[in-house]
């Protein structure tokens, strides 16, 4: 989408509700999936075959506005650098 100049991202929030269990361990990024190839397993990371090329994973949802800026500036930085190799 970078040549039609747009940015399209995906947001996971992961904040912890008040009172919750969850563990630190239990985010997308630590999730695990499980393939067979050939009738053997195969664990791999969920994260590494999501469908979207960009994406943010928010823990602190007070931290989201600041997390957006950065991504923005980010593309932006990735915008200048791919019109200055043209």
């Amino acid at each position: 989408m970078a040549e039609k100049n747009m940015l399209m991202v995906m947001i996971i929030v992961e904040g912890e509700e008040e009172g919750s269990t969850k563990k630190s361990n239990e985010g997308i990024l630590q999730m695990k999936e499980v393939s067979f190839v050939k009738g053997k397993p195969k664990i791999k990371h969920f994260i590494e075959d999501y469908p979207f090329p960009y994406y943010l994973v928010v823990g602190d949802l007070a931290a989201l506005p600041e997390i957006l800026g950065d991504a923005l500036r980010q593309w932006f930085e990735m915008l200048a650098q791919m019109q200055n190799a043209v």
